[in-house]
């Protein structure tokens, strides 16, 4: 019972800090350190260099606007509010571009490609993306296994 609540809370710290780590690279004197620090880099190649070409402004804009969202969901998962739903649906949607580029990279014939931007990528996407989504998605597993009001989810 203990654990149902103190892991939304734990998650909902990582997400705080995740989001402000994602807000500060953004505002990191008014440019990106680096591209493969960026957790939410799939928009700014579908965005923003890719088939869209959309701007820089949009993207950072997208990217800082889901920075927020997520400081949001982890200010409400800490005081008790547990939206595990719809973190995990914004999680998926806010982590796909990213997804497919790394699938491009994958998909590259280019050793140097596959070898130093994938390994770094995937290091970043799964620290802020599938660490936090499998964690929410076994708290809403546990939630439905044993409820906390003897009700079903």
């Amino acid at each position: 019972m203990k654990t149902q609540i103190l892991v939304p809370k734990i998650l909902g710290a990582y997400l705080i800090l995740a989001a402000l780590y994602q807000i500060g690279i953004y505002f990191w004197r008014g440019s990106r350190p680096n591209d493969l620090l960026d957790p939410r880099v799939g928009w700014l190649v579908l965005l923003g260099g890719g088939p869209l070409q959309l701007g820089d402004h949009l993207v950072k804009t997208i990217e800082c606007v889901s920075g927020i969202w997520l400081l949001c969901l982890g200010g409400l998962f800490v005081l008790g509010r547990h939206w595990l739903k719809t973190y995990i649906a914004s999680e998926i949607l806010l982590a796909a571009p990213t997804l497919l580029l790394l699938a491009s990279y994958l998909s590259s014939y280019n050793v140097h490609t596959v070898l130093y931007q994938f390994s770094r990528a995937i290091y970043i996407f799964v620290a802020f993306s599938v660490a936090p989504l499998c964690l929410a998605i076994y708290c809403l597993r546990k939630r439905r296994i044993h409820p906390a009001d003897g009700s079903e989810d």
